[in-house]
């Protein structure tokens, strides 16, 4: 598995918009009821890092849409893998336990 550097506070915000494309900055501060300014900042972040596209609405330029990139989608799968990887070998400890 490639290894994503990411924070688990950035992996809240790339569940989030990998099930949500194409949300507006507003959805994404109400979803995780964190302070606008935090989740502009990380918004930023992952921006900078390549993880996250911002577009401004057609009809509204004042809205913020954000959307992943190829490389946060790639950073979502990857993330996926490590989670299920963990829930195998959890899975087999208990297991081993009840056999």
């Amino acid at each position: 598995m490639e290894k994503v550097d990411i924070t688990p506070a950035q992996v809240v915000y790339l569940d989030y918009l990998a099930k949500h494309p194409d949300s507006h900055l507003s959805q994404l501060t109400e979803a995780l009821n964190y302070k606008a300014a935090s989740v502009s900042g990380m918004v930023s972040i992952l921006e900078a890092n390549g993880m996250v596209r911002k577009m401004t609405e057609h009809n509204d330029a004042r809205a913020l849409l954000l959307a992943l990139t190829e490389e946060g989608q790639n950073a979502v799968v990857e993330i996926n893998k490590y989670r299920n990887m963990r829930v195998e070998k959890i899975s087999e400890k208990l297991n081993e336990r009840h056999t």
